[in-house]
């Protein structure tokens, strides 16, 4: 008697992390259903669909592919409902720690759809929030490999709001985790298909949006020319120069001219 395939839920960015997961779920014998959130405020929509394609058709061509891989689910946040106490539970998060606005539509859409997962990894701030104000429990799963979930019970309630219907497989990654695995594992060469900056510059990544700094920071800094690792040195460097009296003084000036 065949036995169906184990279906994964998984947010699919075309990122890094979520990338490198979809690509270790397609050595086991799952369905994969990836997701794609479009957010009108990001330049990087085509790019990331794009990687999505790319990668997708690459998986379907390696004779290590066990996984069955379906075609992405695409969405727009502005179809996802709004939800005041999802609001309310980030409004509440931001007073005590930086967290990203999308946590409030991506917990309204895990609503209705069934153990998404969500890659956030090891350096995450999503991570450092359920860390210090949530508890979690770790799940052995024989078809998809282990993952964690939140723990109502013990955690701070703005934390279950937001993340209570997620399934987290990469908590305890990091980037550099994650090449390792990726060239032991045979599938380092579709990790760098991946894309990540929300704002490219002529086709490359930037070096200064959030996704491209964080990848910096967390040590891919080969992903990057030459120029987008010199703009982000530069950013960095007038981070805090920005906050100095003479930068405030010469930027009233230039305002008035």
């Amino acid at each position: 008697m065949e036995t169906s395939l184990k279906n994964v839920n998984i947010l699919w960015t075309g990122g890094w992390d979520s990338s490198f997961r979809v690509l270790e779920l397609s050595r086991k014998n799952v369905t994969i259903s990836p997701f794609y959130l479009i957010d009108d405020y990001r330049k990087s929509t085509e790019y990331e669909i794009d990687t999505i394609r790319k990668i997708s058709n690459a998986i379907r061509e390696d004779s290590k592919t066990k996984a069955e891989l379906k075609d992405i689910s695409i969405h727009k946040i502005t179809d996802i409902p709004k939800d005041e106490t999802l609001k309310q539970a980030l409004q509440a998060l931001l007073k005590k720690q930086f967290l990203g606005g999308q946590y409030e539509w991506l917990a309204k859409f895990a609503e209705t759809h069934q153990g998404l997962e969500l890659c956030v990894h090891e350096d995450d701030k999503a991570f450092q929030i359920i860390k210090e104000y949530g508890s979690l429990i770790h799940i052995d799963d024989n078809a998809s490999g282990p993952y964690k979930i939140v723990d109502s019970a013990k955690s701070l309630k703005e934390v279950s709001d937001l993340f209570g219907n997620f399934q987290f497989p990469l908590l305890n990654k990091s980037k550099l985790d994650m090449l390792k695995e990726s060239k032991e594992q045979g599938f380092y060469d579709k990790m760098l298909m991946t894309w990540f900056c929300h704002t490219p510059k002529n086709g490359k990544p930037c070096g200064i949006c959030n996704p491209c700094r964080y990848t910096i920071e967390e040590g891919l800094r080969f992903r990057f020319t030459k120029k987008a690792l010199f703009d982000y040195e530069i950013r960095r460097w007038l981070g805090p120069f920005k906050e100095t009296t003479l930068f405030k003084m010469a930027n009233k000036i230039r305002k008035k001219g």
